[in-house]
């Protein structure tokens, strides 16, 4: 009697250790692509901070570029005003001697 419960013990065994074997890979895939996402996220996080960097640079160079265009324009529109004083005044001080 004996053995005839071995094969269904060792049955039973093997069943069982198939069983954790498949529950361990099961968490051992599911740690590892944790793992990844949060390397994935990780990585994310530090492109974003590299992209900002960037974008701000960028966006600091713009800000020089339309300060010196709004000064050259200023000083164009102060040139314009001058000359248009001085033609002003010529055409009085003419319109006067005629």
């Amino acid at each position: 009697m004996l053995f005839c419960y071995r094969p269904t013990i060792c049955q039973a065994v093997i069943t069982l250790l198939c069983c954790i074997f498949c529950h361990f890979v099961h968490c051992y895939t599911f740690y590892r692509r944790l793992d990844e996402d949060v390397r994935v996220v990780i990585r994310g996080q530090t492109n974003v901070g590299e992209e900002g960097r960037h974008s701000l640079e960028e966006a600091q160079n713009a800000i020089l570029q339309l300060f010196t265009k709004i000064r050259d324009i200023k000083d164009k529109a102060e040139k314009s005003e001058a000359m248009v004083c001085r033609i002003y005044k010529s055409s009085i001080l003419c319109f006067h001697y005629n």
